[in-house]
């Protein structure tokens, strides 16, 4: 269990729709309805579609929502809360509200189908909210992408097909068909999710994945005031110094490396996805003021902040 993990799912329903909406489409969109159409048949806090469409790129962002998809074809790369993964064929990757992601190019072949859903869409029915902290890989703790059996990946794919059918109908009850179709989808996930630590792979089973990952977990929540390894070795009731060697035998870097990441991370998603001016953002991010927030973020990234925000 994570510590701390509530206020992460206090989400908007109107996130799903963010994400899928322009600038990201350029092409015809068959899978879903189209996210550039504000269609009234739209559901509220739910949302298919596919990589049909997608641009070559999709940025820096935060999400805000949870999403599973499936790879069918091709193959990208993909950085979800500060780990790169592999994707290709028969992977499920997942996001979950707070998580930070990025691709920074899709594979022309790449051909993905995804289901995107809010809490509150969700949240129905027996239990679903402790349902939803049950599955590992909606945690910072997990490991949010994996590959299926070529049986399983058959069976998400159809199911996915088949939800598409009902989204896209006059269906009454289609919600609940849609919410019944995303607990199969996740509790496939899950299975085989359960095989793979079984099988003792290395990145679901060891001591040090787990610890990396709540250390990411961790910083991703308090990077903003805590930036001492000490005070999160204190939080994870270990000292700092094997806490930084798990971590850099881990993802090859240092604890402190991560940090300075992590505010890079948040400073981009602040000046791509918000109307704050440069100061406010500095403030906000807890630099005593403008010159040294500038200067810190050119080392960095060898733009400003200005300069980044005009690219993007």
């Amino acid at each position: 269990m994570i510590p701390n993990a509530s206020p992460m799912l206090d989400i908007s329903v109107a996130g799903v729709t963010d994400f899928v909406k322009d600038p990201l489409y350029q092409g015809e969109v068959t899978f879903g309805l189209d996210p550039r159409v504000p269609l009234q048949s739209r559901i509220k806090g739910c949302q298919l579609f596919s990589s049909e469409g997608l641009k070559s790129v999709i940025p820096l962002n935060r999400v805000h929502y949870y999403q599973l998809t499936l790879c069918l074809a091709g193959r990208t790369t993909a950085t979800l809360s500060l780990s790169n993964y592999e994707l290709h064929r028969n992977m499920v990757y997942f996001s979950f509200p707070g998580q930070t992601n990025q691709f920074p190019r899709l594979d022309p072949e790449l051909r993905t189908l995804s289901i995107a859903f809010t809490q509150d869409f969700y949240l129905t029915g027996e239990q679903p909210l402790m349902m939803l902290y049950k599955y590992p890989f909606l945690q910072y703790d997990g490991v949010p992408a994996f590959e299926l059996t070529e049986a399983q990946a058959m069976a998400v794919a159809a199911e996915l097909h088949r939800l598409n059918e009902v989204y896209t109908s006059d269906y009454p009850l289609r919600e609940e068909v849609l919410r019944l179709g995303i607990s199969q989808m996740l509790h496939t996930a899950n299975h085989r999710y359960g095989q793979l630590r079984f099988e003792n792979q290395h990145e679901f089973a060891t001591a040090g994945t787990v610890l990396t990952n709540r250390f990411i977990y961790l910083i991703c929540q308090h990077h903003l005031h805590q930036r001492r390894i000490a005070d999160y070795a204190d939080m994870l009731a270990v000292i700092p110094n094997h806490l930084n060697e798990t971590v850099k035998h881990t993802t090859g870097k240092t604890c402190s490396e991560l940090i300075k990441t992590m505010m890079v991370l948040e400073a981009k998603i602040m000046l791509r996805q918000t109307d704050r001016s440069v100061s406010e953002i500095a403030n906000e991010l807890n630099f005593q003021d403008l010159s040294h927030f500038t200067k810190y973020f050119k080392k960095y990234t060898q733009l400003t902040p200005v300069e980044f925000r005009r690219l993007t």
